[in-house]
């Protein structure tokens, strides 16, 4: 019998082998990694269970509503609690059940409980996020309370979310009445500089005005202005 064959058949063999191998220890690490994710994951979700009940933020004074059948509400976006995240005295926490007040720029949170409602002290609450809306508390150089972050590069881009609040006499019942009245601020320059109409955010943006005039032809400012003040900004950074 020739070598030859036979050394091709002991190559393959042995390539066999060093594939079903590798492929069998690759198997082997994944699923280890698997196992340790999965290990990491459920000590996370204990450790929250273990600390919900001792939660920093759990401290406050209880909020009350006394409105009876207002038109519209109070709160952003809904009065149905959400599933939010805040940073509470320089700490991060996940999973807290939360409506945002913007007719008082209060932020209530569900209690352990359930049952009562507690606002927390805007001089601890940093941040939140809220139905996908990040907010910071700012406090200098503009009136101090919760504002939307639109963009957030060198030319800063806010939104003061309100809402305010009339009263109806007109059928000898007192109606209450929220509107909604958003107001935009852009940070240039360290200054804060509210704005309201396109020709407002081009005059602040002046050394780039006509650049930006020609960036935003075809666009729509008034549908969206939150969305439009936003590019705007951003594009301002990209030419300057």
């Amino acid at each position: 019998m020739s070598l030859v064959p036979l050394r091709k058949s002991l190559f393959r063999f042995l390539y066999f082998i060093y594939l079903f191998g590798g492929i069998t220890l690759a198997f082997a690490q994944k699923t280890d990694s698997l196992a340790v994710l999965t290990a990491q994951e459920s000590a996370i979700q204990q450790y929250h269970k273990a600390t919900f009940l001792n939660a920093r933020y759990f401290n406050g004074r209880e909020y009350t509503i006394q409105e009876f059948r207002p038109i519209g509400h109070q709160f952003f976006e809904s009065l149905d609690w959400d599933t939010t995240s805040i940073v509470y005295n320089g700490y991060s926490y996940d999973g807290v059940h939360a409506v945002y007040d913007i007719h008082r720029d209060i932020y209530v949170i569900q209690n352990h409980d359930g049952l009562n409602r507690i606002m927390l002290s805007p001089e601890d609450l940093s941040g939140f996020t809220i139905h996908g809306h990040r907010f910071t508390r700012l406090s200098k150089g503009i009136n101090p309370g919760y504002y939307e972050v639109i963009y957030d590069g060198k030319t800063k881009v806010y939104c003061k979310r309100f809402k305010t609040r009339t009263e109806d006499l007109s059928d000898r019942t007192v109606q209450i009445i929220y509107n909604i009245d958003d107001r935009y601020y852009i940070l240039k320059d360290q200054k804060y500089h509210q704005v309201k109409s396109k020709k407002s955010v081009l005059q602040l943006l002046g050394d780039k005005k006509r650049e930006v005039r020609r960036f935003m032809r075809g666009k729509l400012y008034k549908e969206n202005r939150k969305k439009s003040i936003g590019e705007m900004a951003a594009y301002y950074d990209q030419i300057r």
